[in-house]
Formats: structure tokens, sequence, C-alpha cells
């Protein structure tokens, strides 16, 4: 089971031991260069955290097939550091979703469908006639007389 309160102070102790920890980009990356974003000598950086870590709980659910759904409960973090490098200093927010469970749930399967012509297809159970579509009925409004 996920912790909240363990698991910011966990990311809190990471990032203030990153701040220790030299990393370097290079220069391309550091002007903002789509192009030159990977040439260039190694410049040193520096995070620091910057505000308080926040840690939340998500569940996010997608279709997996007829009848099931696949859910998904993700751990979201989100810290503000400060990234330190020789000629200035830019706040940036991160943000890393992990999931740590899943689970799909199946439905039951109807024993028809209907394709997109109104026809029934499926297995057919010997005195169970599938059911039948009643098309919607168009209502003719009328305005009221003034």
């Amino acid at each position: 089971m996920v912790n909240v309160g363990e698991t910011t102070n966990r990311v809190t102790n990471t990032l203030d031991d990153m701040e220790q920890v030299p990393q370097t980009i290079p220069l391309g990356q550091v002007l903002g260069s789509n192009l030159l974003s990977q040439l260039g000598p190694s410049i040193p950086i520096t995070l620091i955290p910057y505000g308080t870590v926040q840690v939340d709980l998500e569940t996010k659910m997608q279709e997996a097939g007829i009848n099931m759904v696949l859910i998904t409960v993700v751990v979201v973090i989100q810290a503000k550091v400060k990234i330190v490098i020789p000629f200035s200093t830019e706040p940036a927010y991160v943000k890393s979703e992990i999931p740590i469970s899943n689970a799909l749930i199946v439905g039951n399967v109807p024993q028809f469908y209907y394709d997109g012509n109104g026809k029934a297809i499926g297995s057919e159970v010997p005195g169970v006639p599938a059911p039948n579509i009643v098309p919607p009925v168009k209502i003719n409004s009328t305005k009221p007389q003034q």
C-alpha cells in the first residue's frame, strides 16, 4: 500500500541528495537550440529543490476490448526545482507518473450484438431469439401559434 507521506519524504530526501551530485548538459541545450541541443561542451548544472513536493494518487481507466476495462493506479509526483547553470538560474516543474497497480475488469459478454446495419450477430441458443431493435421515433415539433 502506498503511504503518501512516506513517499513525499522519500522524494524530498532524494532531491536533497541530488543537489550534491554533479550533473552536466550540452551547451546547445543550455542555449535552448533545438537544432544544436546535443552539441557543444558539457556545462555543469545543479538541481536545487525549490518549494514542496506534491504526491497524489490517480486512477486511469481505458477500454481493453469488448466489455473489459483496464484500471491503472498511478502515483503522480510534482516538484519544483531550480536549475543552476553558470550564467543563470531557472525554476522548473518536474512531474513524474509511476504506475503501481493494474486491474483488468471483465464484464459479461452479451449473447448478441448488432452490427451497423441492425443485424443481430452472435451465438444462437435454441429457443432464444435475438431481441428486436426498435428505431427511434422522430417527433415533429410544431411552433406554438402566436
